[in-house]
């Protein structure tokens, strides 16, 4: 701890993980949300950053074609999870089936956009501010611009960046503010607060000194009422950078924090070589910290405000390359979770006889999933009205 300014920022941080108003806010006012507030319609973004492995990930495992072109990097059907009629889920996606056999997940197939770029960073700033024409990293993200008038009303940030101290292209917007908690996991945070009370002020005399104590008494006031407002300890979330990630957001949705979009990334998906070992741990880690997530959720009642929606900047290639990896392809699928959607297959699975240039081709536009979620967040701009229609993703 270096000086009292960078102590200030520390605490301010911490207040904030349970409490996005700004500090002057009591806790009694954020606390007491309305019902109204507290039964809003939320969404968390996972990203799969590097372009995951549709293909291997939603699986046509008989498909002669699929077998012929994946001679290393196959998932055998004997292994993977059947969903439907020719179609698997990888084995690393157990505890998502899981929430697939409870009818809490929808797959949306072969996503992608027109003309699409096999450029991570093309891709990534087309899927993340809805535009075609996006130039890397410029210009607003959908989402950002979606609630640039609803953050007007409000003090609070309404969108959480977690894991990084950088606001995503996805929630950039005009108005909208996002905010960055610390990490901080559940087991350390009694031991943070009694480390706190245990310090003695060495003076009170000036401004700087004055504001420390503030946000030391605000810090431990927030972590005080996370811990005895969260109700459900025995559904943790994994030990995993994701697991620990949804676990903060857990904690901001049972609090009825005022945030309307959470997001987090989960990086390593650019598979060229040795992709099936790394494939599965990436899997896996996503597979259970969502299924944990998801069943907090429910047991909570908070379910059906709240839908997580998972994707990716693109898929692989159909053909696997000499380093039993793939390389940059274009479709693939998109996963929604909560119990609000509706659950199964939505769209059509690309066609492995009619690749388009030796990827899997686009047969569902990305925006029109956007239209969907926008449509049941209920009171965001929809930048997309005039440009595709809404698949029908979500119970009436």
């Amino acid at each position: 701890m270096h000086n009292r300014r960078q102590f200030v920022n520390r605490l301010t941080a911490l207040s904030a993980l349970s409490f996005a108003g700004p500090i002057p806010h009591s806790l009694a006012q954020i606390s007491n949300l309305s019902a109204k507030d507290s039964s809003q319609q939320s969404l968390l973004v996972i990203f799969l950053d590097g372009g995951n492995d549709g293909i291997n990930t939603v699986i046509p495992a008989n498909d002669p074609l699929y077998r012929k072109f994946r001679k290393r990097c196959r998932v055998e059907a004997s292994r993977a999870i059947a969903i439907d009629d020719g179609l698997f889920l990888h084995p690393a996606l157990r505890s998502l089936a899981d929430v697939w056999e409870h009818d809490r997940l929808a797959i949306v197939q072969g996503v992608g956009y027109p003309n699409h770029s096999r450029s991570h960073f093309v891709s990534t700033s087309v899927w993340h501010s809805g535009n075609l024409a996006a130039s890397p990293e410029h210009g607003l993200g959908f989402l950002g611009q979606a609630m640039d008038q609803r953050q007007i009303a409000s003090d609070a940030p309404l969108a959480y960046s977690m894991g990084t101290s950088d606001t995503p292209h996805l929630l950039r917007g005009r108005q909208t503010r996002t905010a960055a908690p610390p990490g901080i996991v559940l087991s350390e945070a009694q031991g943070v607060a009694d480390l706190l009370r245990s310090q003695t002020p060495s003076s009170t005399d000036n401004l700087d000194a004055r504001l420390v104590e503030s946000q030391k008494h605000s810090a431990i006031q927030a972590i005080d009422e996370l811990l005895r407002q969260r109700p459900f300890k025995d559904a943790q979330l994994p030990e995993t950078p994701l697991g620990r990630q949804l676990g903060q957001v857990a904690w901001l949705v049972e609090s009825h924090n005022p945030a309307r979009v959470y997001f987090l990334k989960q990086a390593g998906y650019d598979t060229h070589s040795g992709q099936m070992p790394n494939h599965a741990e990436l899997l896996h880690e996503l597979s259970s910290a969502v299924s944990a997530f998801d069943s907090r959720m429910h047991q909570g009642g908070h379910d059906k405000r709240v839908t997580t929606m998972i994707f990716s900047e693109f898929g692989r290639r159909l053909q696997e390359n000499q380093s039993e990896g793939t390389d940059h392809g274009k479709a693939g699928p998109v996963f929604l979770v909560g119990g609000s959607v509706i659950p199964g297959l939505h769209g059509s699975a690309p066609n492995l006889e009619q690749p388009d240039d030796g990827d899997l081709a686009v047969t569902t536009d990305f925006r029109s999933i956007y239209r969907a979620v926008l449509q049941e967040l209920g009171d965001f701009d929809d930048p997309f009205v005039d440009v595709v229609s809404p698949i029908k993703l979500f119970r009436a």
